[in-house]
């Protein structure tokens, strides 16, 4: 019966550890941790207003379109048949990409959206008489 004791312990020591590790706090992922991956592209609608005229536009992508965000701030972009490189990284909650000569805008993308399978990304600029708003969705 004694010998039962520190066995009886020991099971109810180790049941309690195990059930505290497991009901811990699950870290909150961050917007960055989020965006890694990648993200195959949707649609692309644009807004353009030149000396009062406004002009919209909307790409439809195909299989195979993407932008890959890597964790160590690289990107990869697919688009028909062109492949480029850059850079990104999340700056003032605005998802700013560099480098690529075909998305980089100045101040970057508001993320409008973002799960575990949509990002979708908003850009607008005024200048003058002429302006753009450009909606980017993507899909896992």
């Amino acid at each position: 019966m004694i010998k039962k004791v520190p066995s009886i312990l020991m099971m109810i020591t180790l049941g309690a550890a195990i059930f505290i590790t497991s009901c811990s706090k699950k870290t909150e992922l961050t917007t960055q941790q989020k965006v890694v991956g990648k993200w195959n592209l949707d649609a692309a609608i644009g807004a353009y207003t030149v000396m009062g005229e406004v002009s919209r536009d909307t790409t439809l992508f195909s299989h195979g379109e993407y932008i890959q965000f890597n964790a160590d701030g690289t990107l990869e972009t697919q688009e028909d048949d062109d492949s480029t490189a850059g850079k990104w990284t999340i700056t003032n909650e605005k998802l700013v990409v560099t480098e690529t000569g075909s998305i980089d805008y100045p101040g970057g993308f508001t993320i409008t959206e973002l799960s575990g399978n949509k990002l979708e990304l908003y850009y607008t600029q005024t200048q003058g008489e002429t302006s753009l708003e450009q909606k980017i969705k993507l899909k896992k």
